[in-house]
């Protein structure tokens, strides 16, 4: 009970799985924009998402649902490509944890610090993939949401204690 994670669950596992992509699977985001469409509205719609997070104050009913809202937006963004088809699995499910968050949990300030992280990984992605371009493999955050996901889904769930 005093381990911080369950490292032998499924969620665990099938995150771990996702965060290692071979080099045939690696793009630079020049690249990958050269052969993908995608709506820049949308890409600067998500900034002004990321900008409202970050200026959210109370961890409260309101705060959840414009969480929500971001992880859909985000989700949007994920399916419209194939490359990005793991991120977008992996944000629906974490738009399913953060629908299980109680304000009550004795951890929510933790659970509130795994969103900024991520917030604050979506915010790179986006610049580096689609307001740069300079990403030199589009896939160079998804080893860190993931992980961020994972603590946050355990956290959520009880498989994660943490000791504070």
């Amino acid at each position: 009970d005093e381990e911080f994670f369950d490292f032998d669950s499924e969620v665990t596992d099938d995150f771990t799985n996702k965060m290692h992509y071979s080099d045939e699977e690696k793009f630079s985001a020049e690249e990958f924009l050269e052969n993908n469409e995608f709506d820049m509205d949308l890409v600067y719609d998500l900034e002004d998402y990321i900008d409202r997070y970050f200026s959210l104050k109370e961890i409260d009913e309101g705060y959840i649902e414009d969480v929500k809202e971001i992880l859909y937006k985000f989700i949007a963004i994920f399916e419209m490509s194939v490359e990005f088809k793991n991120l977008s699995m992996a944000f629906i499910e974490l738009l399913d944890f953060v629908s299980k968050i109680k304000f009550d949990n004795k951890n929510i300030n933790m659970i509130k610090m795994f969103i900024d992280t991520i917030m604050e990984d979506l915010e790179k992605w986006l610049e580096h993939i689609f307001i740069k371009k300079d990403a030199n493999d589009i896939h160079y955050l998804d080893a860190s949401l993931y992980a961020s996901i994972q603590q946050l889904s355990l956290l959520i769930s009880g498989g994660g204690k943490y000791p504070y």
